[in-house]
């Protein structure tokens, strides 16, 4: 390869990291210990995250390459299917270790991806210990990291025992650029161990190579998140779930998905609002953490408005019908997209960045979002350009561009046709992706 990472962290800087750690950990250890035991959804995984995941089966001779991928949360794995899914066909003989930082994000894993890892697993704290005995544990040929999530220990263990790193879907913000100047040795710390950086853009590519990374390990293939998997659906499977949500066959449904704190708020307002002008509109709200569920209802519940929750949800509604369905549950926010006339993808309207826009967008319906989208900006402004997506300031505004979209039905087809073909246009970057993996495992 022209191009390679350094062979040692620059001086000092991760001395720096483990003395911190070390000194915190007399007085943080203990508390973190107790919080993960205390924590049902914590507790099932602490035995992986200090070390104890399982292993893969041993190497066989004219076995595939030993790939292992990292996600971070949710919207990181579900990123990652799309590639996991083309390495495995790429290498039908390949190990692949799939391992994730959240509860929500392992379940997830579990979930889309068991079928095709042979181990999924929570990723070990980064302390430097458990890094080398994860790495000696996985032994990979690669380590592919999706998005973010970078820990010192484990990229510099990895490339100590000269494991190519990739990054893939990279992305930078303005911001952290910014901040990222002011520590020039922080930016080698954490992007020096890797052999290859593949950025989502232009944009995000130029900002790390303006904090001095090697020019020649830049790349942009794309954004992952484009060659999303559409599901399926007939007829008779939206029906099927107009049935369950208790909503009208022919009434307008508006889906508010991977909402905050704050939001709901702002989206029952904006509701409320836009009944007004269309009393039969239905609304599904998909908080980003499905534990919050019981809360977004009673939210709904004291505006007066008949609720049903889907983790509550057996066969069909009741004759009265619902209002708003909170859908508290993981992987059905997707399918719920279509059966939508419009959607708001939250995270949006709060200081959080933004999630995906793409899945209501592959749909082929109006995206509306927030100002807060520094994890999707690029996403935001193509889909803003394209007429396919508004951006809404506050509940006012929501509630506005829901009406102008509900009132003006070949607009609305518009703006949907609009947002699907940005999606379809952008497609590949999982296919350059695995072309510069092959490289990397191949040379």
């Amino acid at each position: 390869m022209k191009a390679g990472p350094p062979s040692r962290p620059p001086l000092g800087w991760l001395g720096l990291y483990n003395g911190l750690q070390l000194a915190a950990l007399p007085a943080a250890g203990p508390a973190a210990l107790a919080y993960g035991l205390l924590r049902r959804k914590y507790r099932a995984h602490l035995a992986q995250r200090l070390g104890r995941a399982p292993a893969p089966p041993p190497r066989r001779a004219g076995g595939g390459p030993r790939i292992w991928i990292h996600a971070l949360s949710v919207g990181e794995v579900n990123a990652a299917v799309p590639l996991v899914r083309a390495l495995a066909a790429r290498w039908p003989g390949a190990v692949l270790v799939v391992t994730a930082s959240t509860a929500t994000g392992l379940e997830t894993a579990r979930r889309r991806l068991g079928g095709l890892a042979r181990v999924v697993a929570a990723l070990p704290f980064d302390l430097a210990p458990l890094a080398r005995r994860a790495v000696r544990r996985f032994d990979p040929d690669a380590f592919v990291l999706v998005e973010t999530d970078l820990w010192p220990n484990l990229l510099w263990t990895l490339a100590r025992r000269g494991v190519p790193a990739v990054l893939v879907n990279g992305s930078v913000s303005a911001r952290a650029a910014r901040r990222l100047s002011r520590v020039p040795g922080l930016v080698r710390l954490l992007y020096g161990p890797f052999r290859r950086l593949a950025m989502q853009s232009g944009d995000d590519r130029d900002r790390l190579a303006a904090l001095d990374v090697d020019p020649g390990r830049l790349l942009t293939p794309g954004n992952l998140k484009f060659d999303l998997a559409v599901p399926e659906m007939t007829e008779a499977d939206r029906a099927a779930l107009r049935s369950l949500m208790g909503f009208p066959p022919e009434a307008p449904v508006w889906v508010a998905g991977s909402t905050h704190p704050g939001e709901e708020a702002a989206v029952l307002a904006a509701y409320a609002e836009a009944r007004a002008a269309a009393p039969d509109l239905r609304l599904v709200v998909a908080p980003r953490d499905p534990g919050r569920g019981a809360d977004v209802a009673a939210m709904a519940a004291a505006a007066g408005l008949r609720v049903r929750r889907r983790s509550e949800a057996a066969g069909t509604a009741g004759p009265g019908g619902t209002d708003v369905f909170v859908l508290d549950t993981l992987g059905e926010l997707a399918r719920s997209y279509g059966i939508a006339d419009v959607a708001f993808v939250g995270g949006s309207l709060v200081p959080v960045g933004g999630h995906n826009l793409l899945e209501p967008a592959a749909f082929g319906i109006p995206v509306l979002f927030g100002p807060e989208t520094e994890s999707c900006r690029e996403v935001a402004g193509a889909l803003a350009r394209s007429g396919g997506g508004v951006e809404v300031a506050d509940a006012g505004a929501l509630a506005r561009a829901v009406e102008s979209y509900l009132a003006d039905p070949p607009k609305r087809r518009e703006a949907g046709r609009r947002a699907r073909e940005l999606v379809e246009r952008h497609r590949g970057a999982v296919d350059r992706t695995v072309a510069l993996l092959s490289e990397i495992l191949e040379d």
